[in-house]
């Protein structure tokens, strides 16, 4: 059983030229896994590759424009097709801005890591001198 709209599902002519595109610019924009997918909570947990990280040579515009012509949620979708085709042949100056969240995330990442490795560190300097004693 494959869901509507994988790549199992779509016509072989479209899969063929399809797959001709990805190739040519990266890879299957969320990975080999969306192939898997049988629910809603299976899409929920793939995240896009992003283009530009696969092959510099795309401008991270570019990306920004296939990512959100890509996106699951239809809220993030463009609205029209004259929109996604404005982002994809002009940059969109709203994607040429730093992504707030992605340094916030980058922060919080790591003070996650700094607090494990402070807690494991102790764990150790404890167990050593309790052994100590």
């Amino acid at each position: 059983v494959h869901c509507m709209g994988s790549l199992a599902f779509v016509d072989t002519r479209l899969r063929k030229w399809d797959s001709g595109v990805h190739t040519s610019l990266t890879t299957l924009p969320y990975g080999e896994a969306i192939e898997e997918c049988q629910t809603a909570f299976d899409y929920d947990k793939l995240r896009y590759h992003s283009a530009s990280s696969v092959n510099p040579v795309i401008p991270v515009w570019f990306d920004k424009a296939l990512e959100k012509g890509l996106a699951f949620d239809l809220e993030q979708r463009y609205k029209t097709i004259d929109g996604l085709m404005k982002d994809l042949l002009q940059p969109n100056p709203n994607f040429l801005k730093d992504d707030p969240v992605v340094e916030k995330n980058t922060n919080t990442l790591m003070f996650w890591k700094l607090l494990s490795r402070f807690w494991f560190l102790t764990f150790f300097l404890v167990i050593y001198l309790f052994y100590q004693r």
